[in-house]
């Protein structure tokens, strides 16, 4: 028990996790690690003399380690054998070793229960704030995937959701990158998972997203573009999205579909799919790509995933279609931030889309010296144009966004 309230803060920094079990695994595993030690004290002895022995000796702390992993297997599979807390703030940090000090300090000196039990209250008020927080409303990250799209929406009301995650040149990107950082701020679980359209550049991370699910991690629901009923998609485009289909089902993930004025709503946070457009001659796979706009309160973001210049036409003339509902246009028409189509492609943002939808900030996630030449020279004109602040990944690192009472602040990972 010393050993875990000492060195707890040290696990959170490292893990963003406390592994509640380890205290009662603990309680069978050490007084038995006497026997590991005299057990590998004789397999050293008795190896100068014998092979055969040495194995003998080394028999019981090896059995002894194989009942340690068992018990560690089986207990793993509990739900709340491990909280997720995500990485605390230094401040708290020190905070509670303050605490802790002065706690055994007092005990030391002056021998009184009562201080003792005022100590341990103060001790556990801290714990209670060694965690992830956000500091704002929302939190919204554009994380460095290098060339790819990933980004990561959190609400103070403890929604959690992921728009598309997938590189083409970076390894492992689930893995070592998404989960990662879903770890490091406490996300236990995705309540969505908005998945643009199905290229590898966002999708790859996604299936190792779902291998990696456990008592610690789960995915809600994964939202697909609504193309499973569009015939004119093309054939890879839809095996490509079957395949996803196929494999989100059998892990036992709920799948729904988006068509444009699909909408989920939570407190203040709203996602609406803009695109794909009902009707639609789908010709590739960014065609169908889904465009979301995502508001909090006042604040609102357009996520474009890689749709190009004829899907940004058809949001204008559908968002124009709604007869009389100048609401939806207005909101559409003065978007706070714009996540740029297609990482910058000279073939998305259109000036008439960008004129139409005038962003305060474009966010682009692309490569460090990607052969695709992204972004592209004329896109960043058309967004110095409109008087678009521009941020890239492959310049900034992660790019974060943290929203509060309708204003936003945006923070670079490598000015960090």
């Amino acid at each position: 028990m010393c050993v875990t309230i000492a060195t707890l803060p040290v696990i959170l920094i490292i893990s963003g996790q406390i592994p509640v079990i380890s205290l009662f695994l603990n309680v069978i595993v050490i007084p038995l690690m006497s026997l590991i030690m005299i057990s590998g004290i004789f397999t050293g002895i008795a190896g100068i003399l014998s092979l055969e022995a040495a194995y003998f000796f080394a028999g019981a702390g090896g059995y002894i380690l194989d009942f340690y992993y068992k018990l560690c297997s089986l207990s793993s599979h509990f739900k709340y054998a491990v909280i997720v807390t995500g990485i605390p703030d230094t401040a708290r940090v020190f905070l509670y070793y303050a605490v802790l000090i002065i706690w055994i300090c007092a005990h030391i000196i002056l021998i009184n229960k009562k201080i003792d039990a005022v100590c341990f209250v103060l001790l556990v008020c801290v714990l209670t704030g060694l965690r992830y927080n956000i500091n704002s409303d929302m939190k919204i990250a554009m994380l460095d995937v290098g060339q790819g799209d990933s980004i990561v929406m959190h609400t103070k009301e403890g929604m959690n959701v992921l728009f598309d995650g997938g590189s083409t040149s970076k390894k492992n990107v689930g893995r070592y990158t998404i989960y990662t950082y879903l770890k490091y701020c406490g996300v236990r679980s995705l309540d969505y998972v908005f998945i643009s359209h199905p290229d590898k550049d966002h999708v790859n991370g996604i299936y190792e997203l779902i291998e990696l699910c456990d008592n610690t991690f789960e995915i809600g629901t994964v939202v697909l573009p609504g193309i499973s009923r569009a015939a004119a998609v093309k054939k890879q485009a839809y095996d490509d999205m079957s395949k996803l289909e196929r494999i989100l089902k059998n892990a036992g993930i709920n799948v729904v579909y988006a068509d444009a004025g699909d909408c989920i709503k939570s407190g203040g946070f709203s996602v609406k799919c803009m695109h794909p457009c009902e009707g639609y001659d789908y010709e590739s796979a960014n065609d169908y790509s889904a465009v979301y706009l995502v508001e909090y309160g006042d604040f609102s973001m357009l996520m474009t995933g890689d749709a190009e210049k004829k899907a940004e036409k058809c949001i204008i003339e559908d968002v124009n279609r709604m007869a009389g509902d100048a609401g939806e246009s207005a909101r559409l028409a003065s978007v706070n931030i714009l996540k740029v189509g297609h990482h910058g492609s000279k073939g998305a943002s259109s000036e008439e889309f960008l004129s139409y939808v005038k962003p305060e900030t474009a966010l682009i996630s692309c490569g460090a010296g990607n052969s695709y030449g992204h972004p592209h020279t004329q896109t960043l004109q058309r967004l110095s144009g409109i008087g678009a602040k521009v941020y890239r990944t492959d310049e900034s690192g992660e790019i974060a966004v943290r929203v509060r009472d309708g204003l936003y602040k945006i923070q670079v990972f490598k000015a960090l």
